[in-house]
């Protein structure tokens, strides 16, 4: 494949402020500062991980396909659809994102007639008649040559992101790991046309590795490569603004990350601010970074630090909402099949804090998509058995800054326990 230069790196700044780190001494804890009361409002019957939220809209995983929930004005929750896979063994549900009356989930695992597994995506709409959701489309993935398959084989439907009828699907392995991004556009109900197909600037560059798209007065979509993962490793992020015809075009310049193995891991974009994470860090807990800017003009502004263990994985997905940001987390110090869902609110002078840490489940999050969102004041959380819905009770800071010692129930499980522990070590760390 002739290897064409869409830009060149560019660091576009370098103002970094710690807001959260570790030290290594487990004799005695710091509470969590500026907490927030939430409490436990609620349960997703036979549910088993959350995949997006938009609108007043929640995805969620369950068994083997997946279930859409409205959120109602009194904060109760309705079922509006749950659908089962279009074929059994395909890795439904993998991802998902809802955009309220349209959905598309991922099957990565989906096999062709010739015994290849290439993936697919599904489109689904909800009826505004009968308010029943139908499957409206597929997804199919570039037609590329079996044998250029990476090391892990096809898999579209690795990442996928979805606004305002702009779509955006992703296979990092193909071509050998340069990975690829499809983007498509909703031109009438039912109806999706492929606007661009872009690969990966490089031989390994898993370009696709994260993605998100933003509708607005420009149409921005933010593609990670998050190359291969050697200590030696480099992440960028490339830029595509839609112009005037509908197509997708690149940006000069690509955002090279901070020499954090594994970033990008994930990017989401709102409001002017751009979050992007960096998990998978061979013996570092990651980190997080907060970016200003529009189109492909950002500033760094902050660097969150996970406080975990050795592949604490802090940063498996990042959302933000207006001031919020939530944080996934697969293990927690000295609890290594606990995971935490940690929240941080800014304040007016951009400083994050981090306000809330809601208890995990076993390989949280699992590999079938994000298992923390936030919707209103509502957070979505897996845990071991299925998924909760916390609600913001009470919004208010403490008067005078916390006092070190044990901070009590953080959970909101009943009981004060090591769980409580492992939650503030992973969001704040310890102290001499």
């Amino acid at each position: 494949m002739q290897l064409k230069n869409r830009g060149t790196l560019a660091t576009l700044c370098l103002g970094v402020l710690t807001a959260c780190t570790a030290v290594a001494n487990a004799q005695s804890w710091l509470p969590l500062p500026y907490q927030n009361d939430f409490v436990n409002h609620g349960r997703f019957s036979f549910t088993t991980g959350v995949l997006d939220t938009g609108g007043s809209r929640a995805l969620l995983k369950r068994g083997n396909g997946v279930c859409i929930n409205r959120l109602e004005s009194d904060d109760t929750w309705t079922l509006e659809a749950d659908i089962a896979a279009p074929e059994p063994g395909i890795d439904f549900g993998f991802q998902g994102c809802i955009d309220e009356d349209i959905a598309i989930v991922t099957a990565p695992g989906w096999v062709d007639d010739d015994g290849v597994e290439r993936g697919r995506a599904y489109a689904y709409e909800r009826d505004p008649k009968s308010g029943e959701w139908n499957l409206t489309y597929t997804f199919e993935p570039y037609d590329i040559d079996p044998d250029s398959a990476g090391l892990g084989g096809f898999t579209f439907g690795y990442r996928v992101s979805l606004d305002d009828g702009l779509a955006v699907i992703t296979d990092k392995r193909a071509l050998e790991d340069r990975g690829y991004a499809r983007f498509f556009e909703r031109t009438a109900p039912g109806t999706w046309v492929e606007r661009n197909t872009f690969f990966g600037l490089a031989d390994e560059d898993r370009f696709g590795a994260s993605v998100d798209i933003q509708s607005g007065l420009v149409d921005l979509c933010a593609v990670g490569a998050s190359q291969l993962e050697m200590p030696d490793a480099n992440g960028t992020i490339e830029f595509f603004i839609r112009d005037e015809s509908g197509n997708w075009v690149p940006q000069p310049d690509l955002l090279e990350g901070p020499g954090e193995l594994g970033w990008p891991t994930d990017i989401d974009i709102a409001g002017g601010r751009m979050a992007v994470s960096a998990s998978n860090q061979y013996g570092l807990p990651g980190i997080v970074e907060i970016w200003e800017g529009s189109e492909d003009e950002w500033n760094r502004r902050t660097t969150i630090l996970g406080g975990g263990e050795e592949k604490g994985f802090f940063g498996s997905t990042v959302q933000l909402w207006t001031s919020k940001l939530l944080v996934t987390q697969v293990f927690t110090l000295g609890l290594p099949s606990d995971g935490a869902a940690l929240l941080y609110e800014s304040n007016d002078e951009g400083e994050w804090r981090i306000t809330h840490a809601f208890n995990g489940a076993l390989n949280f999050p699992s590999n079938s998509g994000c298992s923390a969102r936030m919707i209103g004041d509502h957070v979505l959380v897996r845990t071991n058995d299925m998924v909760r819905d916390h609600i913001r009770d009470e919004y208010q800071y403490p008067p005078d800054p916390p006092r070190p010692g044990c901070t009590g129930d953080l959970n909101g499980d009943g009981i004060v326990d090591a769980g409580d522990l492992g939650l503030l070590i992973a969001a704040w760390g310890v102290c001499p």
